[in-house]
């Protein structure tokens, strides 16, 4: 069993993949862009930020998959 957690941010959004005992087993981390519609004022895109959500969490998913898998190629390596 594995948890996700996300960090959206400022200036991006960061999920991390976490194993039951807290060890970081993968994260991932994309940028997203900043509007400036006039000084002092500051503006997002939510659908942006959705993107940016579901695309970090399927590639920390992934990098977590391909870390699980040489993981376990070097435990059979060692068992033999």
């Amino acid at each position: 069993m594995f948890v996700a957690a996300l960090d959206l941010g400022t200036t991006g959004c960061r999920t991390f993949i976490f194993d039951l005992t807290g060890t970081i087993i993968a994260s991932d981390y994309q940028e997203w862009q900043s509007f400036y519609p006039s000084p002092s004022f500051v503006e997002q895109d939510a659908n942006i930020w959705w993107h940016s959500i579901k695309t970090t969490i399927d590639r920390a998913i992934k990098k977590a998959q391909n870390t699980l898998l040489k993981k376990e190629k070097n435990l059979e390596k060692n068992d033999t």
